[in-house]
């Protein structure tokens, strides 16, 4: 996984056939708004709480990088009247 930042729009790549760059999501920071978009599927995430780098890395490659405080959320959001922790991203 390779994840690449500029400004507010980060791009996470795999590396496809003859180590070629294969985009696999782009998550578009705005704020009060995440905006997570890939080949297949689109979604929003609001009002979060947290890094989106650090969400990206736990949802494409959860072995890699620093260990994850397991007293914390991965991330916060709400939606509506409801708020949600997430504590975990699984395949």
């Amino acid at each position: 996984m390779i994840l690449w930042s500029t400004g507010d729009t980060h791009t996470v790549f795999s590396v496809g056939p003859f180590s070629s760059l294969v985009e696999e999501v782009v998550l578009i920071d705005d704020g009060d708004e995440w905006r997570v978009a890939t080949d297949n599927d689109a979604y929003s995430i609001q009002d979060p709480e947290g890094d989106p780098r650090t969400y990206l890395a736990r949802l494409f490659a959860p072995t890699e990088g620093p260990p994850h405080d397991p007293n914390q959320p991965v991330l916060t959001y709400a939606y509506g009247t409801s708020r949600f922790d997430v504590w975990g991203v699984t395949e």
